[in-house]
């Protein structure tokens, strides 16, 4: 909750702008045709309107990530207390699974369902009562609609079905019939919506970096070498996912399942952009793994008991650190930098432009609504900078440490740098906030 709090970032500003132009809540699903509609997410943002605050907004996330936490209390594959207690510390304390379980998209309530999937579906195998495959499709159907990368746990999903089907051939028609309900309403919504969708765009994220960005804001991890300590709960999940196997659990070939899709969905897709949050479904997955291949690290011996210590302390600090800059910085101070200009400016309009129209007027336009001050604030969109210059520029960066420029020339137009307002990343920018200096020299 302390993570909801703060300024609203573009993409949920998107994410609104969607939800007030739609007609009706049923335009959500075939009207939008948008990839930043998240159907419900956008259904929740409807129901706050314009004038919810932040927190209200960002209320869905934030009952999807504490509920995450609960989950992962009775996820654990062994059933241990152990176990259990290790698998709600790295699901509660990391920075990646706080950052969008207090954000208003759909990540949230999407990884929420990713593991309420895997804990229905193995009270199935276990009981065999109907009662969890229906579960499983209520849990399927609002994996989907909270984000269409659940496709990755339905996949898995499959798998389990599957391999389970060929082994042991138990699985009942009524049983595939409801697993295959999450089906149906994914090809129902890829005819009506996603065949159509526009992809909004994002700057370039350099692929090779995605997933040891993901790793690190996962288990704390800072720049340089230490982030080679993710092998470290890699190897602890990748040893759960072997011992799985050799047991013949068949809940390995759900985790496998999970794991490949999204490979197979670069290989053969080839996205152009590919953001480490487009796999947070498979982040409690993953910490579910770790958590049980930590516990039976602990169960070696001393040494073992030390080693996984070791790793759940550094996960504990390192991201101790990260949520700090979070809390600290949010997704950006843009309401800090408005209401910068507004207390250095004199009585009346006062204007202000940027090189990036969408993003930073969207941003603006936001804060100057929600302070009640559009009137005073007048926009200078990025060709009229030459010929009719603002008082005031913003530029924005997506770097943690942004170059600090102290003069800035637009068409002979000196202007000084102000202030900057830092982001803790992942989401939102740092926004460095320039007044123009009359008569300064060139």
């Amino acid at each position: 909750m302390a993570a909801a709090r703060g300024d609203l970032w573009l993409d949920e500003l998107w994410s609104l702008q969607l939800a007030r132009d739609a007609r009706s809540a049923l335009d959500v699903f075939w009207g939008i045709h948008h990839d930043n509609n998240d159907y419900l997410n956008t259904l929740w943002m409807m129901l706050g309107g314009d004038g919810a605050p932040p927190l209200f907004q960002r209320a869905l996330s934030v009952a999807s990530g504490i509920g995450l936490v609960a989950l992962g209390a009775i996820a654990p594959l062994h059933r241990g207390r152990l176990e259990a207690a290790i698998t709600a510390l790295l699901l509660a304390g990391s920075r990646f699974l706080v950052h969008y379980g207090s954000e208003a998209r759909g990540y949230g309530p999407g990884m929420f369902c990713a593991l309420a999937a895997f804990v229905v579906l193995d009270r199935f195998f276990a009981t065999r009562e109907r009662r969890w495959a229906a579960a499983f499709a209520v849990v399927g159907a609002l994996g989907i609609l909270s984000h269409l990368t659940f496709v990755f746990v339905l996949t898995g999903a499959g798998v389990w079905v599957a391999v389970d089907w060929v082994l042991r051939k138990r699985a009942s028609p009524i049983a595939l019939a409801l697993f295959a309900f999450p089906v149906a309403l994914l090809g129902f919504l890829w005819l009506v919506d996603v065949r159509f969708l526009t992809v909004g765009g994002a700057p370039r994220y350099e692929g090779a970096a995605v997933l040891p960005d993901l790793a690190a804001a996962t288990l704390g991890l800072p720049e340089g070498p230490l982030r080679w300590l993710a092998l470290a709960f890699a190897a602890a999940a990748g040893f759960e996912l072997f011992e799985l196997a050799r047991a013949r659990d068949l809940r390995a070939g759900f985790f496998a399942g999970c794991f490949l899709a999204p490979l197979s969905y670069l290989a053969v897709l080839q996205p152009e952009h590919v953001w480490p949050r487009h796999f947070a479904v498979l982040v409690p997955l993953f910490l579910v793994l770790a958590g049980a291949g930590l516990t039976r690290l602990a169960g070696l011996g001393r040494a073992g008991q030390a080693a996984a210590l070791a790793a759940l302390a550094w996960f504990a600090v390192g991201n101790a650190v990260q949520l700090g800059s979070l809390l600290r910085d949010g997704r950006g101070h843009y309401r800090a930098a408005v209401l910068l200009i507004l207390e250095n400016s004199p009585p009346g309009p006062v204007t202000v432009g940027s090189f990036n129209d969408f993003r930073n007027r969207m941003v603006l336009d936001d804060q100057a609504r929600r302070l009640g001050v559009q009137s005073r604030i007048v926009y200078v969109p990025a060709a009229e900078l030459r010929t009719r210059p603002p008082d005031w520029l913003l530029m924005h960066d997506f770097s943690l440490a942004p170059m600090r420029r102290e003069y800035l020339d637009v068409g002979g137009h000196i202007y000084g740098l102000a202030e900057v307002f830092p982001y803790a990343g992942l989401s939102g920018w740092s926004w460095l906030v320039y007044h123009q200096l009359p008569g300064l020299p060139r």
